[in-house]
């Protein structure tokens, strides 16, 4: 997650999660982050262009855990012109 991310709502929940700080996009972050952890599941609802990066950081590591992403439609849409930003 982002440093200044709100996590308020989630907390409420009492959900079993670990939050990761740092930016999804950079394989320094997940580097640093499996280098300290082995996680069973990763849920990843940023963009879905960072999912190589990721899937380059657990080959590096050798780890395989479950990996959840959440993607978007977003693409085919006008709305906010997602289709036209390759860098979100």
């Amino acid at each position: 997650m982002r440093a200044k991310s709100d996590r308020s709502n989630l907390a409420d929940l009492d959900l079993n999660l670990k939050y990761h700080l740092g930016d999804s996009s950079s394989s320094q972050t997940w580097d640093h982050l499996l280098a300290k952890d082995t996680p069973e599941t990763i849920i990843h609802i940023a963009s879905i262009r960072h999912i190589k990066t990721i899937l380059d950081s657990l080959d590096n590591a050798q780890q395989t855990p479950r990996l959840i992403v959440i993607g978007t439609t977003g693409i085919y849409s006008k709305y906010n012109d997602y289709r036209e930003s390759p860098n979100v």
